[in-house]
């Protein structure tokens, strides 16, 4: 993995500091003894981290997974409640979450809500549905990416398949017009992030 790579990148320059200070009779250690050092402490920190992999990545997407799983009710009204003022109001609003049905439909509406399941949803069809999330970028960066630079964020959601860009011109966040709140720039993520294999 990246963070990994990084953290051996800095191990060898410590070791190649140590190595030249020896040389240099500043250290008295003998040739190699600052590089061996240099070995068994960056062995020590991957045995305490518990692999080589993506460890960064890990953490990324169970945080991510984690914001979405606790405060997906109460921060993302439904899309198709937006409109409804009959709905509970979000405290704060972060975002909006979208129904998707088990055939791939998004539910739009509450007209669309009651032609498929009424006035409410039996627990087989709630089952079988998912939901995706538009993060509004100022509370993804604040909840989803925080401890991290957000674009890295963004772009591992995207590299594992949770993320849908927008569709011309390379950019991670996407714009969109969200019912009662408009055309804005938001990150698209999918239902797929609850499923990743690294949770």
């Amino acid at each position: 993995g990246g963070q990994v790579r990084r953290v051996a990148d800095r191990f060898a320059l410590v070791a190649a500091a140590g190595e030249l200070a020896s040389e240099a009779g500043i250290t008295g250690w003998d040739r190699g003894e600052a590089a061996r050092a240099a070995q068994v402490l960056f062995k020590a920190w991957l045995v305490e981290r518990g692999s080589d992999g993506a460890g960064e990545e890990i953490a990324i997407i169970r945080q991510v997974a984690r914001v979405l799983t606790e405060r997906g009710e109460a921060n993302f009204p439904w899309w198709h409640r937006a409109g409804d003022d009959h709905r509970p109001n979000a405290t704060t609003r972060w975002g909006l979450r979208r129904l998707i049905e088990k055939d791939g439909a998004k539910i739009e509406s509450n007209s669309d809500f009651y032609a498929n399941y009424g006035e409410k949803m039996t627990p087989e069809a709630a089952a079988s549905s998912t939901s995706e999330f538009f993060f509004l970028l100022a509370p993804f960066r604040a909840e989803a990416a925080k401890g991290y630079e957000p674009h890295h964020v963004a772009d591992v959601l995207y590299k594992r398949g949770h993320l849908i860009p927008e569709a011309v011109g390379g950019r991670l966040d996407r714009k969109e017009r969200l019912p009662t709140i408009g055309s804005v720039r938001c990150y698209r993520i999918q239902p797929t992030i609850f499923g990743d294999e690294l949770l």
